[in-house]
């Protein structure tokens, strides 16, 4: 992109590089002062994708969205599998009695 920017602009690279840097400070200022609205955003279009995966029965869209909402309010993958029952099966051999 930078290249490109270069080219199109007709300026030298160093200086379409020093643009580039000013555009990353430019959106993470951007993103620093959006970013509890944007989360707020996300957090509400992914419970409306969970209700409509559940309703048409898409069962495992429906769980990545759980586990997507369980990583931002801090669920950890060692909080469920303490919180999981241990299940132990075992396949002994068939008796011919």
């Amino acid at each position: 992109m930078v290249l490109d920017h270069a080219a199109t602009e007709g300026i030298a690279e160093s200086t379409a590089w020093e643009d580039w840097k000013q555009v990353r400070n430019w959106n993470e200022e951007d993103w620093s002062k959006e970013r509890e609205v944007m989360l707020s955003r996300l957090q509400a279009m992914r419970m409306r994708l969970f209700n409509k995966a559940v309703k048409k029965g898409q069962f495992q869209t429906a769980a990545q969205v759980l586990d997507s909402i369980g990583k931002v309010i801090g669920e950890s993958v060692e909080q469920i599998n303490i919180q999981a029952p241990e299940l132990s099966i075992k396949v002994e051999p068939k008796s011919d009695s």
